[in-house]
């Protein structure tokens, strides 16, 4: 009996020591999974943190210019079929940029505004969106001031306000075309701070959001899991790939026109809406 008791305890220590070396090799590769995670965000956060202070540096002009630009998309299913469209448009004010967009995606309809200063520090974005053309929606108002951002979301009856520094790797409203295309152009993968409409305030503060870029390619990015945009070699978007299947492809605007009859009257007015030559240039945003 004696003997069997002793082979009992030397079964169960045997078990408890193979149970804890289970338990210490795993939070061994937690430890390293953790620290790689880290590493790699730094990393990746750093890059980013430079793009938008070569960005700002540099001004908005040193990749934008000075010529109004308008871009124009169709968006097809994987059948082939039409079935949304966009409208970027930006043109060059006393103190930086200014831009709109238009994204229409039946029944719903997002419509936005923003001014950037040539050195990004202060800005001024809305946007607006609604189910259905018809109905009233929310809107999301954001004020960049040197450092620090304020935002306010309405929706129907309600309302709220908040207001926070930002980091410094915070994308200002307006801006995520250059930055796209600085991620692309560099071929190294950037974590960037940004908000979403509607989503941007939680507890009464600010809700930062984190979205990272990463190279596809030396003109292709893909941003977050939402999109792959491609670039062509003077840096404007020529192909969007979204997650929800769709494939946006530039035109012009005769095209749009004639694919969606409606864009002519949502679409957002320019100096000469019907001037085919202006339609393949630089996207809003």
């Amino acid at each position: 009996m004696a003997s069997m008791a002793n082979g009992a305890n030397n079964s169960q220590g045997t078990h408890g020591n193979a149970v804890r070396a289970i338990l210490l090799a795993t939070l061994l590769v937690s430890v390293a999974a953790a620290w790689w995670l880290t590493q790699t965000r730094g990393k990746s956060q750093r890059v980013a943190k430079q793009i938008l202070a070569d960005l700002r540096a540099g001004g908005l002009g040193q990749t934008w210019g000075k010529e109004p630009s308008r871009l124009l998309l169709i968006g097809r299913d994987a059948k082939g079929k039409p079935v949304a469209w966009r409208v970027y448009l930006r043109d060059r004010t006393e103190q930086g940029y200014a831009g709109q967009m238009l994204d229409r995606f039946a029944p719903a309809i997002a419509g936005a505004r923003w001014t950037l200063t040539e050195d990004a520090s202060v800005g001024d974005y809305r946007s607006d969106v609604r189910a259905d053309v018809r109905a009233a929606g929310g809107s999301t108002m954001v004020a960049l001031r040197q450092g620090r951002i304020t935002i306010i979301e309405s929706r129907g009856t309600l309302g709220r306000r908040a207001s926070a520094g930002v980091p410094d790797n915070y994308i200002p409203e307006g801006m995520r075309s250059a930055v796209m295309w600085e991620v692309a152009r560099r071929g190294e993968e950037a974590t960037f701070a940004t908000t979403y409409d509607g989503k941007s305030i939680a507890d009464a503060r600010v809700q930062f959001a984190t979205i990272t870029m990463t190279p596809q390619g030396p003109r292709t990015v893909r941003v977050g899991k939402a999109a792959v945009y491609e670039f062509d070699e003077a840096g404007e978007v020529s192909r969007i790939d979204d997650a929800l299947g769709i494939t946006y492809v530039r035109v012009g605007v005769e095209e749009l026109f004639k694919t969606f009859p409606e864009a002519r009257r949502l679409m957002p007015e320019t100096d000469d809406a019907s001037e085919e030559a202006n339609t393949q240039s630089t996207p809003a945003q």
